[in-house]
């Protein structure tokens, strides 16, 4: 209301971080699946989650063709925190993680992002005059960061870099 000219952007977000303090959740779990430590993840809840990178060339798009209003981007597809261990594993070349023994949630999922986070991304196609990518399209990339420097150099770049929420 205060700015008709805004542009919103809602997105789910994986990739490397800019600060060496902690990794992020697909960097944690790419940590765990090549220690093969324990993951305890659930394949009830979903979301759209997008590679930063990704993201980004989406944001270019969205301001070349000036885009306002609120706009979902994610991938074109949903996946379960288990289903994106197992496609990072796939991309990663590593053992699939074990398959969880519940069947349900045993309790509410809490906190910011733990529930049904799926984005409808139908408008920024629309808009953008493309699809969204597919997550086995987006999680090889993301290993490609993760082995080829690119982790590194982002972090040498963003130092200086606050984090804003």
């Amino acid at each position: 209301e205060n700015c008709p000219h805004a542009m919103i952007i809602r997105a789910n977000v994986f990739g490397c971080g800019p600060s060496d303090d902690a990794g992020g959740f697909a960097e944690e779990m790419a940590e765990c699946l090549a220690g093969q430590t324990e993951l305890t993840l659930d394949f009830v809840r979903h979301a759209s989650p997008i590679l930063a990178s990704d993201l980004a060339e989406l944001l270019v798009s969205c301001f070349d063709e000036e885009v306002q209003g609120v706009l979902h981007l994610g991938t074109a597809e949903r996946t379960s925190p288990f289903h994106f261990a197992a496609e990072l594993a796939n991309a990663l070349d590593l053992p699939q993680p074990v398959m969880p023994h519940e069947k349900t949630l045993n309790r509410t999922a809490q906190g910011f992002g733990q529930g049904e986070t799926t984005l409808d991304c139908t408008l920024a196609c629309n808009l953008l005059g493309s699809k969204m990518p597919l997550l086995k399209d987006c999680l090889p990339r993301f290993a490609e960061q993760l082995q080829n420097g690119y982790q590194h150099q982002l972090r040498e770049s963003g130092k200086d870099v606050s984090r804003v929420a």
